[in-house]
């Protein structure tokens, strides 16, 4: 919550962050767990200059479902592509 809280806050005024997804892989290992696998690109203008405004790596998510029926990451590993400011960086630098 403070990372989405601390995002907002740093976004540039009269801005709109750009944020892409993609799912490049999918495996569904039972009926209450996935394994995905995405590629992401945010970029985003921010008032911190120390901020890179390009975000962009590859992640590998393990998604369950709990005995309430609601769906939750239960781990989320974040990969470099070429840009080397990753969203694991960003929430580093953001959830102080």
């Amino acid at each position: 919550r403070r990372f989405f809280e601390n995002f907002r806050n740093q976004v540039a005024p009269r801005t709109s962050p750009n944020f892409t997804l993609t799912i490049t892989e999918r495996l569904i290992v039972s009926q209450t767990e996935q394994r995905i696998a995405v590629v992401y690109r945010l970029q985003a203008t921010y008032t911190n200059p120390t901020l890179s405004p390009l975000c962009e790596g590859q992640s590998q998510l393990v998604i369950k479902q709990s005995s309430q029926g609601f769906w939750y990451i239960e781990s989320w590993q974040d990969f470099r592509r070429e840009n080397p400011f990753t969203l694991s960086e960003l929430k580093r630098l953001l959830i102080n």
